[in-house]
Formats: C-alpha cells, sequence, structure tokens
C-alpha cells in the first residue's frame, strides 16, 4: 500500500507570526506533512483568496494560529483570516484552532488595536464552535502542540491524503495534482529557507553581555530578551500529578540566560540515584515549589521538603505557589479529585498529620509482617523517612505557608510569574545593560535634597524631599522621603493605566485628606500629568491626567534621581527598605512600573501585585 502524505493549511496573520509559523513549518516537515498556507501569497486581497479557497478544499486538514492581530480587511468587514476559517468549516474540513494564552501579553506592535473588538469576538467564535482548540505561548510551544494534535487526528478523523487511490480520478487528474504539490512545496521551501536566514540574522544581533563588558548596542538589538547577571539554579519541586503544571512554570523561564532550572524528570539519568539528586536542592540558589494537596501526601516531595528545611537560609530561597483547585483549568488532563493545598484553615491542616499517622500505622503493621531480614531493614528507612515528616518536617513547613504570603498558580500564571522574575534578578537586556557595563562614568557626589515638613502621618509630622523648585511658576515639586502604604496599583489584575486605575483613585480621595488638613490642602495643586508610552515595550501609558496626589514617572523618577545616583531612590516603609509604585506601564498593560528595592527600574510588576506607595505633588509657593 502506498503511504499517504496529508496537505495541511496554515492560517494565520503573517508578518506578527513568521518565527510561530516556521516552528509549526519545520515540525510538520518532519511527519512527511504537506503544508501550504500565507507564504506562498503573504498579501492577502480577494484574487489571492479565489486561490487559497482552491487549496483549502484540496488540503485534508486545516490550522488556524490566533494571536494579537485580527487581520487584513475583505469588503465585508471580515478578515481573510477568519473567511478561511469559515470556508474550511462550511467544506467540513477537520479545523485544529491554536489560540495564543495570554492575549494581553503580547507586545503592542505585534497587535492590531483598531480591530481588537473584532479579534476578541473571533476568538470566541473559536472557543465556542465544540471543535478543537488549543493555547499556546511561544514558537516551541505552539509548534509541539500542532504536531500532537495533528497526529490525534490522523487517528480519529483519518483524510485521503495526497497519494489517492480514488477510481473517481484519472491519472491525468492525479499527476496534476502531485505536480502542484511539488511545486507548492518548493516554493514553500524557498520560503522557510528565507524565514530561516531572516530568524537567524535577527538572532546573531542579540548580544550575551557579561558583567564588566562594554555593550555595544543598536537599534535592532532584541531589548526585551531576558538575563540575569551571573549564574543561577533554580530546583522545581512538584508532585508527578501535577507534571502538567510544573511543565508550564519550566516554560516560563526557559531562554532566559545565565538561569538553568532543574527537575528530576529531566535531571536524573537512567538508574541514578533520586535520593541523592533530592538531597542536591538546597545547593541551588532558589526552590521553586507547586505545594498541592498531592505534594503534601508525597513521602518524595516531603523528602525534598525536609532537605529544602535543614538549609538555615531556606526562607530566602523558596518561591511557593499554593495551589488551589480553581488551578485545575490550566491542566490538559484535570482530575475529578481535588488538588488544592489546605494550609490556611487550623482543622485542615491537621487531616495531613492524620494522614501521614494513617500512613505510619499502615506501614508499621506491614513492616511487621515482612520475614525477610534484608527487606525488613530497607523498610525499616521508610519508616523513619515518615517519623521524620511527622515529628521534624511537617509541622514547621505547614506553618510557614500558612504565615507566609502565598499564590494560586492562575494568579503567577496570569501575571507572567512576574514576583519570581524580581526575586530570581530576571531584567530585561537594556536593564541589565545599564546597570553592567563599561566604562562606567566616574561617579558622581550623591544628590543632597532639601527636606520640607508638611502634613502628618500616622499622628507624626510628614518629611518631603523637595525635588524641583520653579520659581516663576510659584511652585515646587516634592516627593514623600518614606513611602507611606502599600497597596496595589491596581485591585484586580487587568489591562489598566494610571488613568483609571484604583491605587489613583485611592490618592485622591483618601490620601489627600488623611496627610493634609483644609489649610495645607490649599497648598497642594491641581496639576496636569502627561502619561507616555513605555519606551522599550511601547506599552500605551493611558490618557492624561489632573492629579492632587500621585506618582513619579519613569521619566520623572530618571530626572530626580539620576541612576549615579540610582541609591538615592531607595526608599524605605516602616523602616524596611521596599519597591515603591511608578504610574508608568510596564511590560504590557497588565503591568507597571515600579522602583527595585535596589533604587533600579523596573517595569515586570503585575497591577495586582503590592508594592510600597511613595506620592508626590506640587506645592503652592508664595508669589
Amino acid at each position: 500500500m502506498k503511504q499517504r502524505r496529508y496537505q495541511v493549511f496554515i492560517s494565520s496573520t503573517f508578518n506578527d507570526l513568521k518565527e510561530e509559523r516556521l516552528a509549526v513549518l519545520n515540525q510538520l516537515l518532519s511527519i512527511n506533512v504537506i503544508p501550504v498556507g500565507m507564504e506562498l501569497f503573504p498579501a492577502a486581497d480577494e484574487e489571492q483568496f479565489a486561490l487559497i479557497k482552491k487549496l483549502i478544499e484540496e488540503s485534508d486538514y486545516y490550522v488556524l494560529i490566533v494571536a494579537g492581530r485580527y487581520g487584513s480587511l475583505a469588503d465585508d468587514g471580515l478578515s481573510y483570516t477568519e473567511k478561511e476559517y469559515d470556508y474550511a468549516i462550511g467544506k467540513r474540513i477537520p479545523v485544529l484552532a491554536f489560540l495564543h494564552e495570554r492575549p494581553g501579553m503580547i507586545p503592542l506592535e505585534l497587535t492590531d488595536p483598531n480591530n481588537a473588538v473584532k479579534l476578541d469576538e473571533f476568538r470566541k467564535k473559536i472557543e465556542s464552535s465544540k471543535r478543537l482548540v488549543k493555547y499556546w505561548n511561544n514558537a516551541y510551544d505552539l509548534g509541539v502542540k500542532v504536531q500532537t494534535a495533528l497526529f490525534l487526528a490522523f487517528e480519529s478523523k483519518p483524510r485521503v491524503g495526497w497519494v489517492r487511490d480514488d477510481p473517481s480520478r484519472d491519472s491525468s487528474q492525479l499527476i496534476e495534482q502531485l505536480n502542484q504539490a511539488k511545486r507548492l512545496n518548493e516554493e514553500k521551501q524557498k520560503a522557510i529557507d528565507a524565514f530561516q536566514r531572516e530568524l537567524e540574522m535577527l538572532r546573531a544581533k542579540q548580544q550575551v553581555y557579561t558583567v564588566g563588558e562594554t555593550a555595544q548596542l543598536d537599534d535592532e538589538t532584541d531589548m526585551n530578551a531576558f538575563i540575569v547577571e551571573k549564574e543561577t539554579t533554580v530546583f522545581l519541586s512538584y508532585c508527578n500529578k501535577e507534571e502538567g503544571l510544573a511543565d508550564i512554570v519550566d516554560l516560563a523561564f526557559r531562554g532566559v540566560s545565565n538561569l538553568t532550572v532543574r527537575r528530576w524528570t529531566r535531571d536524573v539519568d537512567y538508574r541514578e540515584d533520586f535520593k541523592a539528586f533530592m538531597k542536591r536542592v538546597k545547593e541551588h540558589d532558589f526552590v521553586i515549589m507547586l505545594i498541592s494537596d498531592n505534594f503534601l501526601k508525597s513521602q518524595a516531595c516531603m523528602y525534598e521538603v525536609g532537605e529544602l528545611l535543614s538549609d538555615n537560609d531556606f526562607k530566602k530561597k523558596l518561591l511557593f505557589i499554593v495551589i488551589d483547585d480553581n488551578d485545575k483549568m490550566h491542566m490538559s488532563s484535570p482530575p475529578d479529585t481535588p488538588i488544592g493545598a489546605r494550609v490556611y484553615d487550623f482543622i485542615e491542616r491537621t487531616e495531613y498529620f492524620f494522614f501521614w499517622q494513617e500512613r505510619y500505622k499502615l506501614c508499621c503493621e506491614r513492616h511487621d509482617k515482612i520475614e525477610a531480614r534484608g527487606a525488613k531493614v530497607e523498610q525499616s528507612q521508610e519508616l523513619r523517612e515518615i517519623e521524620r515528616i511527622i515529628d521534624q518536617d511537617l509541622g514547621p513547613f505547614l506553618d510557614y505557608l500558612k504565615n507566609a504570603r502565598g499564590m494560586s498558580f492562575d494568579q503567577a500564571y496570569v501575571s507572567g510569574f512576574v514576583e519570581f522574575r524580581a526575586i530570581l534578578g530576571i531584567q530585561t537586556l537594556v536593564e541589565f545593560v545599564k546597570r553592567t557595563s563599561q566604562p562606567h562614568p566616574p561617579a558622581k557626589p550623591r544628590i543632597r535634597y532639601d527636606v520640607y515638613t508638611i502634613g502628618r502621618w500616622n499622628e507624626v509630622p510628614l518629611d518631603w524631599l523637595v525635588l524641583d523648585v520653579r520659581e516663576n511658576e510659584s511652585k515646587a515639586l516634592l516627593i514623600a522621603k518614606d513611602c507611606l502604604i502599600a497597596d496595589r496599583y491596581n485591585e484586580e489584575q487587568k489591562d489598566v493605566t494610571w488613568a483609571d486605575c484604583t491605587l489613583r483613585k485611592m490618592l485622591q480621595a483618601e490620601l489627600l485628606g488623611q496627610i493634609f488638613n483644609d489649610k495645607e490642602r490649599n497648598m497642594v495643586m491641581r496639576v496636569k500629568n502627561n502619561n507616555p508610552y513605555n519606551k522599550i515595550h511601547g506599552t500605551p501609558g493611558g490618557d492624561d491626567t489632573n492629579d492632587t496626589l500621585f506618582l513619579l514617572s519613569i521619566d520623572e523618577a530618571e530626572q530626580y534621581f539620576p541612576d549615579d545616583n540610582a541609591a538615592a531612590r531607595v526608599a524605605r516603609l516602616n523602616g524596611d527598605i521596599m519597591s515603591w509604585w511608578l504610574r508608568s506601564p510596564g511590560l504590557s498593560s497588565y503591568c507597571a512600573a515600579y522602583v527595585f528595592h535596589d533604587g533600579f527600574i523596573s517595569d515586570l510588576s503585575p497591577v495586582s501585585a503590592r508594592a510600597a506607595v511613595r506620592p508626590a505633588f506640587w506645592l503652592k509657593l508664595p508669589s
């Protein structure tokens, strides 16, 4: 029997998904599939659409990839991508759709704000179609998922394929089809080769910087690449039953220069001692633990906990996620049983002690029935490990989880694991270069700021640093010497700007009245603040605002606290050095900028995270 080769039509927008399409094409070529699509005709118009419809008709499967753009519009107001999708469904061709999992995190330059509503409606249409829909995060992830889904489709919905034994077609038709397929493959391969060369050129321009080197940047350097300053190792600890969640965490930190994530499923060699590997947990710089109900009932996981607790610095190393039952939505095959860790309620925490006590009792009963001396010695070691869990490790670990602020997997995932990234020291290339590039200019004397006292906080007179005095305008810019409170930039994790965030509303409506009396409030000017886009990521800053109390922007923080005096940005809250919010947008509209605890500016914090608040205002001077 002749081997069948399936033709797969790949539909998507083009310029924003070159690397993703290349990843899919390479995966399909590796399984002897004939892919066709936009590489042959990247310009969309009605004439081309007529040819596209013919190719869709001749294809065995239709793959749709959706990211941040809706696509070129036809005369009827629909994008050609959506029209292709509708046509494939109308022709009863198996459709496999792949949607970007976090469209709100896509860089602005790869989106189409003018057609955002149409794109959202198209996504909802796809999700409600009762056809296969998968979600992807990056090019590699997409390529693997497309290949896997097609394999399943080949089995569940086999099609005729190209080398066909179809009596309704004569040999001349078959030869013409094969010749057409050959021409398509040749043109497609040329396009793939061109894409590959283009991507290699781009990657060649992405420089990996080390401390002490001079960084030569140009306009085409990828400033969004991520890096840590020194070699950092992370141990990923989880229960096998939540391996899918661990895969997502692993993927989130893949590709960060100088960062290595280790996990037993990948880093324990065949026949290597598993416990010897787990003993090395405390040798890592950080440990990320995915704590579920299964984790707290797993002897292997609790063994890792015991090894970590034996490190006096474990609190500095441990980054943890407390999984709740809602996090099952991130699992490809969610179990019917609960997975959430019950660590915050006393009664529910005691269930874990009862679980291990019952397990210990059962193991003792089985141990007493073992007659072989060698086996009995080996099982005695298992009993000692369970005793250690009950007597030494479980109580302190649960107490730590109860008292430390944790987050669910979904909260961490929606934010892009930004809080973990900040603790690990992950930064964009431009931030890294700013810190480490040589030669460094001679250090300038630290700027000294005049202090002005006005208002009260916690019944104590409040000191402000004077950043700017404009005598011709009879005003002065002041910023609180120390942070006053800790709060979220926005209560809900969503697209937001300074103009409509909850923190701005709180400053105007509550904090202003708490700090100043009636006479002092008359000295606080209402000014128009410009809110520019993020210069690195292009994130919109939103509308201009009329503010009394406000936060500094990135530009203002850099102007009044220059980089060579970045230490002057360091501020405290109740005696502790804290990161504090700026009003500027961050990596995306889901993030906001802030001053890190060491004085450097970052733009990776999710808007629903908590940071310190250091208000500023313009003081009206006597004329």
